[in-house]
């Protein structure tokens, strides 16, 4: 080091400051305690600013030293941003892409946004396309129905052979095979198969239950509500309701023997009458002469 460098750094005290105002005014003005400074010609300066190469920045302001060094604010480095601090993880582009494509105070368990991920609301009204398989039961609380155009609507357990199936057209209950059973629950009511648009309306069957108190095991045929026929089975009787008509026949159209069968012959001789069967002939009622 040149005997003039030496000097410098020998004047040099503890108190000595190289960022206080003297220390700053001696490198602008090149002199140091009376002694002429030689820093920038010993390290080869050729201004007061320093070159990349030598370690400096080449620029006279902050703002160009970061051009310079590549690193401008918001074009370079991300500036310093609240938001970022309170971020654990990388926010992608494509994660601003998926909540842009959010709608507005979206709701995602409203019945449009389910249905359109191929899910069912448990409560209120939806239209579900395409085949449900339950793997448990399935319970309805409330009516079951089935509108417009089906092909089936099915209960099929293949194991036990029970089956009830319901088409556009057709009801079939059990397996093809199989005896079925069709039950009411409870032992001292009616179970009424109607064929008007309530039990009280159009031709109806009515079943009574083995526990009823005063009908047990009875059986209607009705209109409405009122009975046409009514097997009694405590009396052991069938009651009819209406005139009792049997088949007419001519006395050459007679059908095969049938024991304890009844017959009207519209054309035996003395007139027409009721006859019966005695399991080898057809006998008129009024005198059991044979048919003829």
């Amino acid at each position: 080091m040149a005997g003039r460098e030496s000097k410098i750094i020998d004047d040099l005290t503890a108190v000595d400051s190289i960022t206080d105002a003297t220390t700053v005014a001696v490198y602008k003005s090149g002199t140091f305690k009376g002694t002429a400074l030689q820093f920038k010609t010993y390290l080869g300066f050729s201004s007061d600013i320093l070159a990349i190469a030598n370690g400096g920045t080449a620029s006279a302001t902050a703002s160009d030293a970061r051009t310079a060094l590549g690193l401008e604010i918001g074009a370079d480095i991300q500036a310093h941003s609240a938001v970022l601090d309170a971020t654990t993880a990388s926010f992608l582009t494509a994660d601003e892409t998926k909540l842009d494509g959010i709608e507005t105070a979206a709701d995602v368990t409203d019945a449009t946004n389910v249905l359109a991920a191929g899910a069912v609301m448990t409560t209120g009204t939806q239209t579900v396309a395409g085949a449900k398989t339950f793997s448990s039961a399935a319970v309805f609380s409330s009516t079951l129905s089935v509108t417009g155009a089906f092909t089936s609507l099915g209960i099929d357990d293949t194991a036990t052979g029970e089956r009830f199936a319901l088409s556009d057209t057709t009801v079939q209950f059990g397996a093809a095979g199989a005896s079925f059973g069709f039950v009411h629950a409870a032992t001292d009511q009616f179970f009424t198969l109607s064929g008007g648009s309530t039990i009280n309306l159009g031709g109806n069957i009515r079943v009574v239950s083995e526990s009823h108190a005063t009908l047990a095991n009875d059986i209607f045929i009705r209109s409405g509500t009122t009975n046409k026929v009514h097997f009694d089975d405590s009396a052991d009787r069938t009651i009819f309701h209406n005139v009792m008509v049997t088949d007419s026949y001519t006395v050459a159209t007679v059908p095969t023997v049938v024991a304890a069968g009844l017959i009207y012959v519209s054309d035996e001789t003395g007139g027409a009458t009721q006859a019966f069967s005695d399991g080898t002939n057809w006998r008129r009622m009024s005198d059991r002469a044979i048919v003829a």
